[in-house]
């Protein structure tokens, strides 16, 4: 938890230029996919885009010192392969937006840092009437 500037203490003699994720839970029994893995994912992805480095920067604590770690339930290659498709413009997908109480789903992701979403759901959620016909000719919808 310290700032990414500062070197860690994760790997004995590597920490001065690298930096290290945890990851809560034991791999070596617990199903990875249902426990964060693809979240995970979502962090290197961020964190390769952040210092610009390829894929082939994704170390596991294993591969430098004798551990399991991250677990023997996670393939190296696999979760590369997870980053990777987490890399791509929208590959991170939301069910939807919480409204209140309510859950509306929508069609969500994130974009080059942007949320986009398909707003008709949601407007239509908060009782407006939506009016999509002059989409392709105007490039407008009317909300009422």
């Amino acid at each position: 938890m310290r700032p990414v500037e500062r070197s860690g203490a994760h790997v004995l003699n590597r920490n001065a230029h690298t930096v290290g994720v945890a990851l809560v839970g034991n791999f070596d029994v617990e199903d990875p996919m249902a426990n964060g893995l693809p979240m995970a994912a979502l962090v290197f992805r961020i964190l390769l885009d952040r210092f610009g480095l390829g894929i082939g920067a994704v170390r596991f604590h294993r591969e430098f010192q004798d551990k399991t770690c991250p677990g023997t339930r996670i393939d190296l290659a696999a979760f590369r392969q997870l980053v990777a498709e987490a890399m791509v413009p929208g590959a991170v997908p939301f069910r939807g937006i919480v409204h209140g109480d309510a859950f509306v789903q929508c069609c969500a992701a994130i974009e080059s840092g942007i949320l986009r979403a398909d707003v008709r759901p949601l407007l239509e959620a908060l009782g407006h009437k939506v009016d999509a016909t002059h989409l392709e000719d105007q490039g407008k919808v009317y909300v009422e």
